[in-house]
């Protein structure tokens, strides 16, 4: 395993390459980050995350790829975070296996007695590896996509309406990074997505402070990724009751990353969900030309977010499977 500070620039293109062939595989249709915004985001500091990689190579040429990593902190100090890519031509020759052994050594140093992955239904080869290691399927979430094409507005500017007509509450926008006055407020209700469903899976909830969110909203904007939140604030209180947050690379503006929405449990019940979400549809289609598609992952037992996704006109397009897999097990 070896740290991304310490990888040169030769071996990340390397990864870039093999990531972007990977990507075309399962996601033809979707743009892919340039180089400039990969390297960028790779150096970009992370000091609250420890990340590493370890790389295979067979005939000279890199063959697979896994990438480590964990939240640096006293939460889930027994889980190892782990994403794994196969060239299509060199599966089954023991590539997988080979950097699975190295990750799993690298989570065992630190004392790590969990590793959790996931897979795609795009591509079975995911699934059928990890069930052949005897991992086992904890949570499945839904790939969903919305075509803006076919975005009822009449519909967004009637969530819009009501939300606007409660009187404790007002929207607040933020372009990139969060305004240090903000960020106390933001890191509180980011936090509120430890209460979204986790299914079976083995974790804690994980505190994010005001100076993680910072440094990973400037990690993100260092390699060229914009980012937008609207937060609903609670007037009497001044704190924000709700968040949703998008994501996209300026340069292919078709497809829009949908990330987390949230409401304070306080504050639900009132529409704040419908209101955020429809009021950042409403921005993308207004504000982001060339904006075509918006995709978002969704956990299958969580009826409130896919009731409002649903309505919105989001529509199921794959699915994603999260494994967990004791670190024992592979050493």
């Amino acid at each position: 395993m070896v740290g991304v500070a310490e990888m040169s620039d030769h071996e990340l293109l390397e990864v870039y390459e093999l990531d972007r062939a990977l990507h075309e595989e399962a996601w033809a249709d979707d743009p892919f980050r340039s180089w400039p915004a990969f390297l960028a985001a790779q150096r970009a500091p992370r000091p609250h995350m420890h990340i590493a990689r370890a790389l295979a190579r067979r005939d000279g040429s890199l063959a697979g790829v896994a990438w480590i990593g964990w939240r640096i902190g006293l939460e889930n100090r027994h889980l190892a975070r782990i994403d794994m890519g196969v060239r299509a031509d060199r599966r089954r020759s023991g590539t997988g296996r080979l950097l699975l052994r190295a990750a799993a050594e690298h989570a065992h140093q630190d004392g790590r007695t969990l590793m959790q992955s996931w897979t795609s239904s795009r591509v079975p080869a995911g699934d059928a590896f990890a069930a052949a290691l005897g991992a086992e399927a904890r949570s499945t979430s839904h790939e969903n996509r919305l075509a803006l094409a076919d975005v009822d507005r009449a519909l967004l500017e009637r969530w819009v309406g009501a939300g606007e007509a409660l009187p404790d509450y007002e929207l607040v926008f933020v372009d990139g990074v969060t305004p240090p006055e903000l960020l106390e407020a933001a890191a509180e209700v980011n936090n509120v997505m430890n209460t979204a469903p986790r299914d079976d899976l083995d974790e804690e909830d994980e505190t994010i402070t005001p100076e993680a969110l910072a440094a990973g909203e400037r990690a993100h904007i260092a390699g060229g990724h914009r980012v937008w939140h609207l937060y609903a604030r609670h007037r009497p209180s001044g704190k924000f009751a709700g968040f949703t947050a998008i994501g996209w690379e300026p340069d292919q503006p078709h497809v829009i990353g949908q990330a987390d929405t949230g409401v304070d449990p306080a504050h639900r019940g009132q529409g704040l969900g419908k209101w955020l979400k429809a009021k950042m549809l409403l921005k993308i289609v207004d504000e982001i030309p060339g904006a075509r598609t918006v995709v978002t992952g969704n956990a299958m037992s969580n009826d409130a977010m896919l009731g409002i996704n649903y309505a919105l006109g989001f529509r199921p397009a794959g699915s994603w499977t999260t494994w967990e897999l004791e670190t024992a097990k592979v050493l």
